[in-house]
């Protein structure tokens, strides 16, 4: 802990070294001002727990100089304990009070009173000193929980996404259901009309009734998928909510601070470069929810041109406290260079939030791992290559050929969806999303992207980027 400082205030030296000897022990700074003047340069340029100030002095009185300390931002609460040689009359004393004193001390100073007192100074000063630390401690973890916030609107947009597809799976299921009861009345009528063949009328309506108790279930499996994935959508527009509810207290302290900085302009530097910190790191803050909220937004596809470099930087930003608590480290090697490509930038950032996310999950599985690898090249002259590379447990031989298969999974809380989307806007876009072992350990996930726009990409892929459009 950082020593507190008592400032000694008397015009005679003999009092000044008096004081310090009775006072000084392991803590504590003592500084020494023989005038009023010189006691107001110590002030402006330390923080002091207590001064002690002589009443008759040369030139400024100790009330005048108290007077002057009260009347300033920096030194106006300093307690002041005022040191007379003489008690004076009831008038005397309030008008010590009046300037600005706390405690009057008599001379011949009392020496256990002395102590007493300016300790007890010097322990409110260290509990001041410590709730600051933990206002401070306090304004960093509601920082970390709006990262948080932020990680779970992402997941909530992948959610919405997921729904979409089930709603189509469940209605395709109601189709086969009544097609298989079509099936089901035709062999009925076969079977009535077939007196002498009753024994393979029989065995008909048995495979009949199979086939509608398989597809049966079937639909109610995807009933139960359709109502978890609402689960989810109802929470990621909870987050959403709450996204815009923080938006609100940081546009406040934005204000407060720039309000701050205006006041102080040219007065103090280092609270100027303390203010400027807290501005930038305020915008930086309302920068990544509006970029995630915007990810949330139900919008048709926006195509455009953009640096495939900047938006993986962009998307590892996003969630980068994520990727820290797990205790991992994202590498890049990212081609310099690269041409633009034409598309529609959320969906892609989709995609590489949930190849990302899986490759970290991978590497959950496996103590060994924690570095994860996002490559980008020229794979000729009209294609750029984007890897995804892991450490972790890499993919079972029996799973690669299902793993972009809707609602495959291997996880216990997986939908199976996030694999398959990324494939339907990848191929929207014009390219290809594969995934393949690595020779040592983990799995690359790879996917190309067409460079430029051509007319012919644009009309083929619009209505396939509006059926796959993030919520």
């Amino acid at each position: 802990m950082v020593n507190s400082k008592i400032l000694l205030v008397d015009d005679l030296k003999d009092n000044l070294l008096a004081l310090e000897g009775l006072l000084r022990h392991e803590g504590i700074d003592i500084f020494k001002a023989k005038s009023g003047t010189e006691a107001l340069e110590l002030m402006m340029v330390h923080e002091f727990a207590v001064a002690l100030v002589d009443v008759q002095m040369p030139g400024m009185s100790g009330f005048e100089l108290a007077e002057l300390m009260r009347g300033a931002k920096k030194t106006k609460s300093i307690p002041i304990i005022f040191v007379t040689a003489t008690a004076k009359e009831q008038s005397f004393m309030f008008k010590g009070y009046e300037s600005g004193a706390v405690d009057f001390l008599l001379k011949p100073l009392d020496t256990h009173a002395v102590k007493s007192k300016v300790n007890i100074f010097i322990e409110l000063y260290r509990q001041k000193k410590k709730q600051e630390e933990l206002l401070s401690k306090l304004k960093k973890t509601q920082g970390e929980l709006e990262q948080a916030v932020q990680i779970r609107e992402d997941l909530m947009s992948i959610a919405s996404d997921e729904l979409k597809i089930r709603k189509s799976q469940l209605k395709q299921g109601v189709e086969r259901e009544k097609l298989a009861e079509e099936q089901f009345r035709q062999q009925t009528d076969e079977l009535e009309s077939k007196e002498g063949q009753l024994k393979e009328g029989s065995d008909r309506e048995k495979f009949a009734e199979k086939q509608i108790h398989s597809r049966n279930k079937e639909i109610e499996e995807q009933r139960e998928e359709l109502l978890h994935v609402t689960r989810v959508g109802k929470l990621a527009e909870f987050v959403s909510s709450l996204a815009h509810e923080i938006s609100q207290p940081l546009t406040a302290i934005l204000s407060y601070a720039q309000a701050a900085q205006r006041m102080y302009a040219g007065r103090d530097p280092q609270l100027e470069e303390i203010l400027q910190y807290i501005i930038n790191d305020d915008q930086r803050a309302a920068e990544v929810i509006r970029q995630l909220r915007s990810m949330l937004k139900k919008n048709k596809p926006a195509f455009g041109f953009f640096d495939i470099n900047a938006l993986i930087k962009d998307t590892v930003s996003l969630i980068m406290t994520h990727i820290t608590r797990r205790k991992k480290i994202v590498k890049f090697n990212l081609c310099n260079g690269l041409p633009f490509i034409f598309g529609d930038r959320i969906q892609l950032q989709q995609v590489l939030l949930n190849l990302v996310s899986n490759s970290l999950e991978a590497m959950d599985e496996t103590q060994d791992s924690c570095e994860l690898l996002i490559n980008t090249s020229l794979q000729d002259v009209n294609t750029i290559l984007v890897e995804v590379k892991d450490s972790g447990c890499g993919i079972p031989v029996e799973n690669i050929k299902n793993i972009f298969t809707h609602f495959f999974t291997s996880k216990a809380d997986g939908l199976g969806m996030g694999l398959s989307i990324s494939r339907s806007i990848v191929e929207a876009h014009g390219g290809c999303l594969d995934a393949k072992n690595n020779p040592d350990h983990g799995a690359t996930f790879y996917f190309t992207i067409p460079v430029g726009a051509k007319d012919s990409l644009l009309n083929a892929t619009t209505s396939n980027l509006s059926a796959i459009s993030v919520n």
